[in-house]
């Protein structure tokens, strides 16, 4: 598989998880929309039980009707406290999946930047080596010059070969280096 196309299942792959937690998030979003709502109206609705029940209360002027009023009251406070708990709690949620998803992006971006660093950057040349690099480019082509001023030089498959003469080759003996090694007289241009 080339790197082309492991980038691309790995963005595809990313986007694919964008999508599914901006889904999730909306879906979390709506049903704290819901829960909202159904914590307004329970309370809506416990206010007008409230007043409804302290008016007959009033009325029948009985004790009975007052506790269980109150009891009412109380349910449907806790039942009010307990849906704004949930509401809370579902917020959290909603944040801490976010953060997690984001903090899986900011693992994944660095993964990928290191793999690229890896796989492209960490090889180019540094501005020092290019010199050096050039330096050394430069006193070969000296090297290479000043032996086409000594005689016809060629080029064949890599090396360079100077011209000489084969009847004037000796073997130079002695005890001062260059000793036993054979040199040839050069072909002048």
């Amino acid at each position: 598989m080339r790197t082309e196309e492991q980038y691309d299942l790995l963005f595809d792959g990313v986007n694919a998880l964008l999508d599914v937690s901006e889904k999730n998030e909306e879906d979390l979003q709506k049903l704290l929309v819901d829960i909202t709502k159904t914590s307004a109206l329970l309370e809506h609705t416990s206010t007008q039980i409230h007043k409804k029940l302290k008016q007959e209360v009033v009325a029948a002027t009985n004790q009975m009707t007052k506790d269980i009023v109150n009891d009412v009251t109380q349910d449907l406070q806790e039942a009010n406290k307990a849906a704004k708990e949930a509401a809370s709690q579902y917020r959290q949620a909603v944040r801490t999946s976010v953060l997690k998803l984001y903090g899986l992006f900011a693992l994944f971006s660095v993964f990928v930047a290191a793999i690229v660093w890896y796989i492209f950057i960490k090889d180019i040349p540094t501005i020092s080596k290019i010199n050096e690099l050039r330096e050394i480019q430069f006193s070969l082509e000296q090297d290479v010059n000043q032996l086409k001023s000594y005689g016809n030089t060629i080029t064949y498959e890599g090396n360079i070969y100077i011209e000489v003469n084969k009847n004037q080759c000796r073997i130079l003996k002695g005890e001062t280096p260059p000793k036993n090694q054979a040199f040839c007289k050069i072909i002048k241009r």
